[in-house]
């Protein structure tokens, strides 16, 4: 059985992975920070807990880090993670 990527994310690298995914464009991670709050309806999400979790998503090839200058670095979904976000998308789809 063909299994998919994302069964070794936690379900927040998953929700990191669904927000770079609905944008076409590399975003900051104080960007991805309040997206995800909007998500979760809380008005934190903490440096600890993205970039670790960042970090993830980039090792596993989903996510491209991309350093704007030495001290900002923006993010943009890989095509690695398009094609598993179009296939964890199949899967969870409700008719």
């Amino acid at each position: 059985m063909n299994q998919n990527p994302f069964t070794k994310l936690t379900s927040f690298q998953r929700d990191i992975i669904i927000v770079l995914g609905n944008t076409n464009e590399r975003i900051y991670g104080a960007k991805i920070k309040k997206k995800l709050a909007s998500m979760y309806d809380t008005d934190k999400i903490h440096r600890g807990r993205l970039y670790p979790s960042l970090d993830t998503v980039i090792d596993y090839g989903f996510v491209e880090r991309y350093n704007e200058n030495p001290r900002v670095e923006s993010y943009k979904i890989s095509q690695k993670g398009i094609n598993a976000l179009k296939q964890y998308n199949s899967l969870t789809d409700c008719e």
